[in-house]
């Protein structure tokens, strides 16, 4: 069985209500909120994650449950840059890692979009929240 779970920490977070946030909902189930070791960056108009060492800052955010995984991630990889036909190099890099599930208390291997860019210049979220993030700009 194909991997069917999706971890989302910028954009697609549901509470944000981006219209790409909307059409997750349709094709998925929203099991729970969840993290994985990692820095998040500011990128402007959207996170970049770069993963770190377990112990390390954590990133947080939401784990779906894809309904039909090949079709789903068809359309997110275009919504995050890569893939055929996508100009490189790309920011994103979609790879499985390991995330808590913090409702079930349970590590589950998902789906992650990670920025492979260099983060030199680029402003830590210190707090790994994308939304509470948000929420200080607004």
């Amino acid at each position: 069985m194909a991997l069917d779970k999706l971890f989302v920490y910028g954009t697609l977070l549901s509470e944000l209500g981006h219209p790409m946030s909307h059409r997750l909902k349709k094709e998925a189930v929203c099991i729970g909120k969840g993290y994985l070791w990692g820095h998040l960056y500011d990128l402007g108009e959207y996170p970049g994650l770069i993963p770190g060492e377990e112990g390390q800052s954590r990133v947080y955010g939401e784990v779906y449950q894809l309904q039909d995984p090949e079709r789903s991630l068809r359309w997110l990889d275009a919504y995050e840059g890569i893939g055929e036909g996508e100009l490189e190099p790309w920011e994103y890099e979609r790879m499985v890692l390991k995330v808590f599930l913090r409702d079930a208390g349970v590590w589950e291997d998902c789906w992650v979009y990670l920025y492979v860019l260099s983060p030199e210049q680029l402003p830590l979220i210190e707090q790994g929240d994308y939304l509470a993030f948000k929420k200080l700009l607004d």
